[in-house]
């Protein structure tokens, strides 16, 4: 038994995500038997659910955050105290559909391109190398949009994984998102020590377009002009 994990308190998170859809629907979108859904429900188990459950819930729900599910269940304490915890996986369908509109939005610039292989775990969901171009390669990160504190979390994570990150002077990097939100907040805490050629893109995921682009940081070791090539 999970001595921390509330039983009451996630019982009613989820009662709030289910919203008006049936258990039977709920349980489907997250991954769960209608049965496992009724149990958590109706607090019949003494264990929470796996991490990867509560990151299916949070991605189909806006009226719980993911803090909020990971507090009831017991894996973090209070989030006011600022614990580290882990965050949540991009769905795969959402991956896609960013890395989709790039790739659609590329043709549009005038460069040649090419799709280059990235390895799992390397934080690139998509990478292309450029022909005639001052910069050689350009490599995409889609990020999460979920609560205020997970975005915080991720800002502060992915900026710290940049600086182990093997870049060459000559490529870039962008942090893509379809949150104006998350959008802004980079805008407002952009890195000021960071040596590599940064941007965060906004994407409209309905109409699959990217609606502005802001470069961040630069390394200088590309004029302005030529960062402008393969810019949206």
């Amino acid at each position: 038994m999970n001595k921390r994990f509330d039983k009451a308190a996630f019982s009613a998170l989820l009662k709030k995500a289910l919203g008006t859809r049936t258990q039977k629907d709920f349980a489907a979108e997250i991954g769960l038997s209608k049965e496992h859904l009724s149990r958590l429900i109706n607090q019949k188990l003494d264990n929470p659910p796996s991490m990867e459950t509560i990151q299916a819930i949070s991605r189909h729900t806006t009226t719980v955050s993911y803090e909020e599910l990971l507090q009831a269940a017991g894996y973090i304490g209070d989030v006011s105290a600022g614990k580290v915890y882990t965050l949540p996986d991009l769905d795969e369908t959402d991956k896609k559909l960013l890395t989709a509109t790039i790739l659609a939005a590329l043709p549009q610039l005038p460069i040649s391109w090419s799709v280059e292989k990235t390895s799992p775990g390397s934080g690139r969901d998509l990478s292309i190398q450029l022909k005639d171009c001052p910069v050689s390669a350009w490599h995409f990160h889609c990020m999460n949009h979920t609560t205020d504190t997970v975005m915080n979390t991720q800002l502060e994570a992915n900026y710290l994984k940049l600086i182990f990150e093997e870049l060459e002077p000559t490529e870039k990097y962008s942090l893509v998102t379809a949150s104006a939100s998350e959008y802004d907040k980079y805008l407002s805490r952009v890195p000021r020590n960071l040596s590599v050629n940064l941007s965060v893109i906004l994407i409209d995921t309905v109409a699959m377009k990217v609606l502005k682009e802001t470069l961040l940081q630069s390394n200088g070791q590309i004029k302005q002009d030529a960062l402008k090539l393969c810019s949206f």
